[in-house]
């Protein structure tokens, strides 16, 4: 199982946690998503992770990732 964390700045409440969340689980060998509001860290969980696939689907969601 591999890790990724990255920092998304603008994300300030739960509806952008569950438009981040939904968009990078539909990325096939993800295990967790968790956003912390506080710190604005997202740490992936899963197999093989693409963090090109991963800053894309934050982009979908209308956030921008930073590693």
């Amino acid at each position: 199982m591999a890790e990724v964390v990255f920092k998304v700045a603008a994300v300030a409440d739960g509806d952008g946690v569950k438009a981040i969340t939904r968009h990078v689980r539909e990325i096939k060998g993800i295990s967790s998503v968790e956003i912390d509001l506080h710190t604005k860290w997202v740490v992936i969980t899963g197999d093989r992770l693409d963090t090109d696939a991963i800053r894309r689907a934050v982009r979908a969601a209308g956030y921008e990732a930073e590693l």
